[in-house]
């Protein structure tokens, strides 16, 4: 993505910080779309749309011990670190191309596939036989997810610019393994609440894709040389920093019950449908006696 092709234009004026600003700018509007395209498909979706009063609710309440924010973001600032500038960094500081083999570059993907077709089963079968608790399992899970990829990183930082097999391996695993945290933080907007898993995705989505636009700007003003492993090694260490913190912050306060503003926003919402029914239904009571006395006797 931040590395020349013979078939365009050249732009070797580029520097670190402008490709990064670049990488970064995806995240622009991708993070400004969340909240609205989540409220508009539950409302085509035929569901009861609450209003401002229920989204501004949600988000409030986001802001306080919800967990689940943090290993959001935790997981987007890391993972997409991985997929913007490890790839740089091999073919820069590493000399190896992975783009180049169409093979390599869908290896650390299928991977990933793959894992979240064998961890998801594993996860509900300790949650079914009572192995672990929801809770227990969310959190295992998303350490699972977050501090291997986060070990890899820094191992990645380390690499002997001889090594060939290894940085693969590592890239594989970082990105592969990332899968784990779909049974932790990502299901976990469901545990929390079921009426409206949607909403709080869309907020939750939209509060860590603004962080991590930060992410390869991060690295555009700690990277001068593409070609010094130093430079690169920062940059992998504040990603497992954030990678750690973030999860560290969900394995201490995170939760799997159904949360009380759950039922309330819930019992809103049918208060408000009743009231609306209600309201009609006298309407047209009133109407069709206003008909019989109009008519001639």
């Amino acid at each position: 993505m931040t590395q020349l092709n013979a078939d365009y234009a050249s732009y070797e004026y580029w520097d670190s910080r402008i490709k990064s600003l670049i990488l970064s700018s995806f995240f622009w509007g991708y993070v400004l779309a969340q909240l609205p395209a989540s409220m508009l498909a539950r409302r085509f979706g035929g569901k009861i749309i609450l209003g401002g009063a229920t989204a501004a609710s949600a988000a409030i309440t986001m802001f306080h011990p919800l967990a689940v924010v943090k290993a959001h973001c935790g997981f987007t600032w890391g993972f997409y670190t991985l997929l913007t500038e490890v790839p740089t960094y091999l073919n820069s500081a590493l000399n190896l191309d992975m783009k180049s083999n169409a093979l390599l570059s869908a290896l650390p993907y299928f991977v990933m596939w793959i894992l979240c077709l064998i961890l998801s089963p594993i996860a509900d079968l300790l949650i079914r036989y009572d192995i672990t608790s929801v809770t227990v399992s969310r959190k295992l899970f998303n350490s699972i997810g977050q501090w291997i990829p986060m070990m890899c990183l820094i191992a990645l930082g380390y690499i002997n610019q001889t090594a060939i097999t290894l940085p693969v391996v590592l890239l594989t695993v970082a990105i592969g393994f990332n899968a784990a945290s779909f049974c932790g933080y990502l299901v976990n907007h469901m545990d929390l609440s079921p009426n409206f898993a949607g909403p709080l995705m869309g907020i939750t989505n939209g509060i860590s894709n603004l962080l991590s636009i930060f992410a390869p700007l991060v690295a555009g003003v700690v990277i001068h040389n593409e070609e010094d492993p130093e430079e690169w090694r920062k940059v992998f260490l504040i990603t497992a920093t954030v990678y750690f913190l973030c999860n560290l912050l969900f394995v201490v306060f995170g939760k799997a019950s159904v949360q009380p503003w759950n039922y309330k926003l819930r019992n809103v919402a049918s208060t408000s449908t009743n009231n609306s029914s209600t309201l009609t239904s006298i309407s047209t009571i009133a109407y069709e006696n206003n008909l019989t006395s109009s008519t001639p006797g």
